[in-house]
């Protein structure tokens, strides 16, 4: 393990407030002042995290145990921390340490340890009007007088939906991580409209039914519409029935009770 000189710490924790609290800025400033080859290596973000934690609390960069007072996470800063958060919970912390002119890892260290906050991802959810409520009410209980009657219509019934499958090698940012000790600046092209294949499937008690793949007559994937939807239904899915005599069968004279209504 390399051993650090205090030149070198010291610089370090420099450059890092020097370089926007950047700690691949500072790395990067920090192989330049020393000229340090790129096959050799420099301090790493823990180690550089260390020494910033040590100065902000003994201005000094050794690790050795320093018995002073805190000089950032004070109970002032800590109570302007509290109500900065509470008029604006959703601005970033980089916002915020600007504002009351601390680090962001000081104010991460403060809503951690000494606030207790945690971050919380958004939640995309339907947007209900007035009328949607009652409309759920209305399914719900259509579902449940026929199901008091037939408890095994529940076995009866199937659930379908579709997805959207990239052919572009679409990536999920949030599920993908480079780990390096620096930024090897990875980047994924995707094309502005992004190919895809949309796939039907449902599910029921007794089985699966599918996968369906929208295409046309050329074989190109398609979206889903009404008109293809329903051609589905009758070319793919009454047939497949076929392998569920039970679903077939309920599926059959209600198809009749709805023609007879409409006549």
């Amino acid at each position: 393990m390399h051993q650090w000189t205090g030149e070198e710490r010291t610089f370090a924790v420099n450059a890092y407030y020097q370089n926007g609290v950047s700690l691949v800025r500072g790395r990067r400033a920090f192989r330049t002042h020393f000229n340090v080859p790129r096959n050799r290596p420099v301090p790493l973000n823990r180690a550089i995290n260390t020494w910033v934690d040590s100065f902000e609390v003994s201005g000094l960069t050794s690790k050795k145990e320093v018995a002073v007072e805190k000089t950032v996470r004070t109970p002032e800063k800590i109570e302007r921390v509290r109500e900065t958060f509470e008029r604006s919970p959703r601005q970033s912390g980089v916002r915020h340490a600007t504002t009351i002119e601390i680090t962001p890892r000081s104010v991460r260290k403060i809503l951690h340890n000494d606030l207790h906050y945690h971050t919380y991802k958004i939640q995309i959810v339907l947007a209900l009007n007035t009328r949607d409520y009652g409309a759920r009410v209305r399914f719900c209980q259509e579902m449940l007088d026929p199901i008091g009657e037939d408890e095994d219509l529940v076995n009866n019934i199937c659930v379908s939906d579709e997805a959207h499958f990239h052919v572009s090698g679409f990536v999920n940012k949030q599920n993908f991580r480079n780990r390096s000790q620096a930024n090897p600046r990875a980047l994924h092209v995707n094309p502005l409209h992004s190919q895809k294949v949309t796939v039907w499937c449902a599910m029921s008690a007794s089985g699966i039914i599918g996968t369906y793949i929208l295409e046309n007559e050329d074989g190109n994937a398609v979206t889903a519409n009404a008109d293809r939807y329903v051609e589905m239904l009758q070319n793919f899915f009454t047939p497949q029935l076929a392998r569920f005599p039970v679903i077939e069968n309920n599926y059959s004279s209600r198809m009749e009770q709805q023609a007879t209504q409409q006549e």
